[in-house]
């Protein structure tokens, strides 16, 4: 492994505000792999709140040994050097999730069946496996302490607590969600690791196998936030708090709009703002807000994409005026894909709510096997991000200003992560992102003007050393801490003579 560190200046000026211009602290750190085995891969960077960061790493060389998966979470401090690691094992039909907090790994583990697909992948019968060692009755809990990898695991009887999920965490409480289909109900588990409480609540009874959940939580007021979706197109949010339904209240949507995708926001009067998108059938076409205080709707608020500022400028002339033809009509069908944004939490400034989302398009390639009747087929590739957008919206729901800002990266990403860092003062909210040769920083003010700067800080940020300028543009992966740093993984391919070597990296770009 290299580790490189690089000291680098930058200058910040901006233009007619009234912020201070002052030189940066740049510094680059740099992790990478000497080889890397292509049944090795490394699925993630997740950082902490102290400053380290936790890489998965899955091993798929056991998965032909007996069935048996690897998994390793390998802990790194804020210098990218490796502190502490732990492997889990687990049987490859096993359906294993993951949850991580600052202080601990969550490992879900629960038996999967295997379907029959046919060579046309329609869905065929689940298979008996007969696989030994492996008890289909039970979910198995592990609670990893990162400090220093020591875990504890709980199980479930699932004869007792039908259709259990694990979903979230804070603190020592527990959440699971489960569903009684004989009794049509959807229930919340909640569980104390430490002292052993538990509380099963029923919360929604009506075609519960039919209903979509979604959950979040609230770690600073130690709440948590359930949204629950019936077939008759209303939507029950829950407040809990330690085990207990702090409030409950049905947001009220019209009969011709389907939600998808939920965020909460807690607001500075005690209230709660859900949002998310809108589509009809498999189209998305807009921005929903919501405000509920003491149980009651207080507001609702709908933004169409194409009404907001510079949203479409990114398209084809040819596409962006189907899309706005399209519109004008009053259809709703204007975008071939239901989400079409990635959204940040909502945030408070000077008196209004701001809502900023990351726009991508799916992309596809199409691949050729020479298997009949269908030889063409196509592949997802993933969601290529083009701008993001911004919306202002007043304490009564009015939208006041929306706004819409190129990304100057191209990022082509399968899993939908955030890659804005976004804070807010008296002069408005700024976004903050890297572009692998310089720093891009824009201001929308409290009206929507927008004033955009760029630090410079390295024309490279990769050393040519023992190989080639790698094309970091292939990063797969992008994220960000509390301190607003910056971190970049993905993989190189290095010449050697006629072959190619596999590397991984990881990039972390400090600015201060």
């Amino acid at each position: 492994m290299t580790n490189t560190k690089q000291l680098l200046l930058a200058s910040l000026t901006l233009m007619g505000l009234t912020f201070p211009t002052y030189a940066e602290d740049v510094t680059l750190k740099r992790f990478e792999t000497e080889s890397m085995i292509y049944d090795v891969n490394y699925e993630s960077v997740t950082p902490l709140k102290d400053g380290s960061m936790i890489v998965m790493v899955d091993d798929k060389r056991k998965t032909k040994e007996n069935n048996i998966c690897a998994l390793t979470y390998r802990k790194y401090d804020k210098d990218l050097t490796l502190v502490d690691s732990v492997e889990f094992s687990f049987n490859r039909w096993f359906y294993d999730t993951y949850y991580m907090t600052d202080d601990y790994i969550y490992r879900q583990n629960k038996y999967c069946y295997k379907r029959k697909d046919n060579f046309l992948g329609k869905k065929g019968r689940l298979s008996n496996l007969n696989t030994e060692g492996v008890n289909k009755d039970e979910l198995q809990l592990t609670r990893t302490k990162i400090s220093d990898f020591t875990s504890q695991t709980i199980s479930f009887d699932l004869n007792q607590y039908p259709r259990l999920e694990f979903q979230c965490a804070i603190d020592d409480d527990l959440y699971f969600w489960g569903v009684k289909e004989k009794e049509n109900i959807v229930y919340l588990l909640y569980k104390n690791i430490t002292t052993g409480t538990e509380t099963k609540m029923d919360v929604h009874v009506q075609d519960a196998y039919r209903n979509w959940i979604y959950i979040s939580t609230n770690e600073k007021d130690k709440e948590v936030y359930a949204i629950v979706e019936n077939d008759a197109q209303t939507y029950t949010f829950y407040v809990f708090k330690e085990g207990q339904i702090v409030s409950q209240s049905e947001s009220i949507v019209e009969q011709d709009i389907r939600l998808y995708g939920y965020n909460v926001t807690k607001t500075s009067d005690g209230g709660y703002l859900i949002y998310g998108a809108i589509r009809e059938n498999k189209y998305g076409y807009g921005i929903f807000s919501h405000k509920i205080k003491e149980g009651k709707l207080v507001f609702k608020n709908h933004t169409n994409y194409v009404d907001i500022k510079g949203f479409v400028s990114h398209l084809d002339e040819k596409e962006r005026k189907e899309v706005e033809r399209c519109h004008a009509k009053g259809r709703t069908d204007c975008f071939d894909q239901q989400q079409i944004m990635t959204l940040y939490k909502m945030e408070e400034c000077n008196g209004h709510y701001i809502l900023v989302g990351e726009v991508y398009q799916p992309k596809y390639q199409t691949k050729y096997d020479g298997k009949q009747p269908y030889p063409f087929y196509k592949v997802f590739v993933g969601n290529e991000y083009t701008h993001y957008s911004v919306i202002a919206i007043n304490k009564e729901g009015q939208t006041v200003w929306t706004n819409s800002a190129t990304l100057e990266v191209k990022l082509t990403m399968t899993d939908n992560l955030n890659h804005l860092t976004i804070k807010t003062n008296d002069e408005g909210v700024s976004v903050t992102y890297p572009t692998f040769n310089d720093v891009h920083t824009t201001l929308f003010k409290n009206d929507g003007a927008m004033n955009e700067t760029t630090t410079h800080y390295s024309d490279k940020i990769v050393e040519e050393s023992k190989h080639r300028t790698v094309e970091i543009y292939k990063a797969n992966e992008m994220r960000t801490d509390l301190y607003g740093n910056f971190y970049f993984s993905g993989y190189e391919w290095i010449p050697k003579g006629k072959k190619e070597e596999r590397v991984y990296f990881i990039n972390k770009v400090e600015v201060r």
